[in-house]
């Protein structure tokens, strides 16, 4: 069975809501909201758990982490991430790219992520587990991908350099200084400012999110996959691969 976003989130949400319901229940009570206010508390003593509740949620929770503790990758040591460049950032739209290049009719040119939206520090050496894969990308993020002139690449590397660099894939060379473009390459050509190019990323940038919101009208393939399920998905089917990542110097920053 793949363990997939949609079979973890059902036993989760299943688990949240029968919680909810028993607790209800057995309130004997309905309960209405007729106001409500903003206050600040300051918390200066932690309340023990309750052992009843639990109780009443140790099945569920033993049932997701039986899901979420499957190992399905190894990595030969710590990926991490950071800035300008990183293996961790490196890895993980490498994989965007290749995933995105088989699941699309037409070329793809390169794969970016938003350096905020990878969600940890490092992957640990060793037995990569699905639980890791959603701290790395726990949001509901879909890869797309974006038709857009260079012009407009251009200025999404400028937002790029601006911000010290952000994980992208191996097609990409860009040199910065000043937080500013010194050169960028997309497989080994200068970018043509009235060429068409095609690339991977979340929906969440393609929404202009993170400062892109010249992306929001450019033509779009919708891929119907979270990344969160494409890294799994690509972890098992590559059962016997160790994982490992390098710095390639994709981008460098000039002094």
């Amino acid at each position: 069975m793949r363990l997939t976003s949609s079979s973890i989130s059902k036993s989760l949400n299943f688990s949240i809501v029968f919680a909810l319901i028993l607790s209800t229940i057995s309130c004997g009570k309905v309960f209405q909201l007729a106001d409500a206010s903003e206050h600040r508390y300051e918390i200066t003593e932690l309340i023990p758990p309750d052992s009843s509740i639990n109780a009443l949620i140790l099945p569920y929770k033993m049932q997701l982490d039986s899901l979420m503790d499957v190992v399905i990758g190894n990595s030969d040591k710590a990926i991490t991430k950071g800035k300008p460049e990183s293996t961790l950032g490196n890895w993980m739209t490498d994989i965007m790219f290749e995933e995105a290049t088989k699941r699309s009719s037409r070329s793809v040119d390169f794969a970016i992520q938003n350096y905020g939206g990878i969600r940890v520090p490092s992957l640990d050496a060793g037995p990569i587990t699905v639980r890791e894969i959603y701290e790395i990308m726990p949001f509901d993020n879909e890869l797309v991908i974006i038709e857009a002139k260079g012009l407009v690449i251009n200025r999404l590397f400028e937002r790029i350099a601006k911000s010290g660099g952000w994980p992208i894939s191996d097609q990409v060379r860009l040199m910065i200084k000043e937080d500013k473009i010194e050169s960028l390459y997309i497989n080994g050509q200068t970018v043509d400012p009235t060429k068409d190019y095609r690339f991977a990323l979340p929906d969440y940038i393609a929404n202009g999110g993170d400062g892109s919101d010249y992306l929001i009208n450019q033509n779009r393939e919708n891929l119907g996959v979270r990344i969160r399920d494409l890294l799994i998905e690509h972890l098992e089917n590559e059962p016997d691969k160790v994982q490992s990542a390098e710095l390639t110097d994709r981008i460098i920053i000039k002094p």
